[in-house]
């Protein structure tokens, strides 16, 4: 056993059951179908072993957003063991469909934004495709979804954008697919302040910051080791 993986194994031994995780947990306030962060991470860790299927399935609810660790008073590595978790769930059972569908966020932009956006919007708000998708995918039909934007972030700065000679300051601005594709207004005012303030806005090639990814698949696809490290 490596000094990473004992690290994190001997980490749910300071747990001083403190709740002080529990109570920033920004999913147990919202429902009772997680018990928190002390109760799915170092309380269950003790009970999960190779040799025998994992005690819960409330761990899956878990965002991976690691604000356990960081208010955590003793260093207990909850995030990470979660996701372990998580890791052995999927490796018995599989990815589950919804979970890959809400994980390619950029793939639900692209072809929801622009001109389609009303009628993806309309599908989105409608009750009964929203039922049959809960029943299908698991996708809860009372989830808000975001709305489409007519256009993306980046068309419009494709419109917007000329090169300032007069300066030699420059900023590469990373706008994420929430503002290209449901709020760009959020990246168009971003824009104006820096422009105001003298930067030449530089919009690099990107892709999408995996962050829907390591909150819905790969943290539960994988052997969560980069998670970890």
């Amino acid at each position: 056993m490596d000094h990473i993986e004992l690290s994190l194994v001997q980490s749910l031994d300071h747990c001083i059951k403190c709740n002080i995780c529990t109570s920033a947990c920004p999913v147990a306030a919202v429902t009772d179908k997680f018990p928190g962060p002390k109760y799915v991470g170092p309380q269950a860790q003790r009970f999960r072993m190779d040799s025998q299927p994992t005690p819960d399935d409330s761990v899956d609810y878990c965002s991976g957003c690691r604000v356990c660790n960081q208010v955590c008073p003793t260093g207990v590595r909850i995030a990470e063991l979660n996701a372990r978790a998580r890791a052995q769930i999927v490796k018995e059972r599989g990815v589950p469909v919804r979970n890959r569908l809400l994980g390619y966020s950029w793939l639900a932009g692209a072809a929801g934004s622009g001109p389609q956006a009303p009628l993806a919007n309309f599908a989105m708000q409608n009750p009964l495709l929203r039922q049959i998708g809960e029943r299908v995918f698991g996708v809860a039909r009372k989830g808000p979804f975001p709305s489409f934007s007519r256009y993306t972030f980046r068309s419009w700065f494709k419109k917007h954008h000329k090169a300032r000679t007069n300066t030699r300051r420059q900023v590469v601005y990373f706008h994420g697919c929430s503002t290209n594709y449901y709020e760009p207004r959020i990246g168009k005012v971003t824009v104006a302040v820096l422009e105001r303030n003298g930067f030449d806005v530089i919009l690099a090639k990107q892709g999408c910051c995996g962050l829907p990814l390591l909150s819905m698949v790969l943290s539960t696809m994988q052997n969560a080791t980069t998670t970890i490290t």
